[in-house]
């Protein structure tokens, strides 16, 4: 399969850089995919795809719990800003939603989400 990547994308004058390539082998039992010198391309558990951390067992848990993080950071950020500031609570509520959720949520559209995950995702408003 990547000799046919690697193919195409040099007939745009492309290549890959194989110290970046990575692989994430799903529900299967798969041989390694060799680089061009023969050795294997490295093997991983998790991957960064896209800025969503991808499981190789389908969990999305982890990525949840550090965008979670990221948000309450940028809460508190928030917080400290409104602090200092006469703004009304209708457009705290607007600039909320705008920075902090959506990037809460952002990735997470098509995740299925567990009842454990939706509960923490919950959690996040009542704090």
């Amino acid at each position: 399969m990547c000799v046919c990547v690697v193919d195409q994308g040099r007939s745009y004058g492309l290549q890959l850089n194989w110290h970046k390539v990575e692989q994430m082998i799903i529900a299967c039992q798969a041989d390694s995919v060799l680089q061009p010198d023969g050795t294997p391309i490295v093997c991983k558990k998790s991957l960064k795809y896209l800025g969503i951390q991808l499981a190789s067992d389908g969990h999305i848990e982890s990525e949840v719990s550090i965008k979670l993080g990221r948000a309450a950071q940028d809460f508190k950020t928030l917080m400290r800003l409104w602090n200092h500031c006469n703004i009304s609570v209708a457009f705290k509520f607007i600039v909320f939603s705008a920075c902090v959720i959506q990037r809460l949520l952002y990735g997470l559209d098509s995740a299925w989400l567990n009842k454990k995950v939706l509960a923490k995702l919950g959690e996040f408003y009542c704090t």
